[in-house]
């Protein structure tokens, strides 16, 4: 998919920016770039590891925008569409339940989220599942600045 919002480099340019995960800075390239939901940000450049194979945001500091106010999201007339829109869709209930419903999930004592967003997947697992521990990481800017993620999620394993 190519679009005015999402453009691929073809070929890839090399960048000696630093991994987020491993913090390799050999092999790895610019694959793509990406206009901020913000436009006055611009476009955001993204890389993938040459050695982890994982992907990020070279400078994403500059990218990072600040959360609205919660009263002036509260107030906007179509917020409960926006929270339909995300259970349904950005937090994948519509898709996950029957995916992780096809897992052995009578043997699971506890789970283990990476990239849980607000935490809705563990919730699940937690509340049906009955599991005894459900953990979850999230390391975007809203976990970052604090954000609870799921209540009565066990954080004591969630580094500060």
């Amino acid at each position: 998919m190519q679009n005015d919002r999402v453009v691929w480099y073809n070929p890839r340019p090399v960048t000696t920016e630093a991994c987020r995960l491993c913090g390799n800075t050999q092999r790895n390239h610019l694959i793509l770039n990406v206009a901020h939901w913000a436009t006055d940000l611009g476009i955001m450049d993204v890389a993938a590891c040459g050695s982890c194979k994982s992907a990020w945001f070279p400078n994403m500091e500059r990218f990072l925008v600040p959360y609205p106010d919660t009263q002036i999201i509260l107030q906007d007339p179509d917020f409960p569409y926006y929270i339909y829109h995300y259970l349904e869709i950005v937090g994948g209930l519509d898709w996950k339940v029957s995916l992780l419903e096809r897992l052995p999930f009578a043997q699971f004592r506890s789970v283990l989220e990476i990239g849980c967003n607000a935490g809705v997947t563990l919730d699940y697992c937690r509340t049906q599942w009955n599991a005894d521990k459900v953990i979850g990481l999230e390391p975007s800017a809203l976990w970052r600045d604090g954000f609870a993620l799921v209540r009565n999620a066990d954080s004591a394993a969630i580094p500060a």
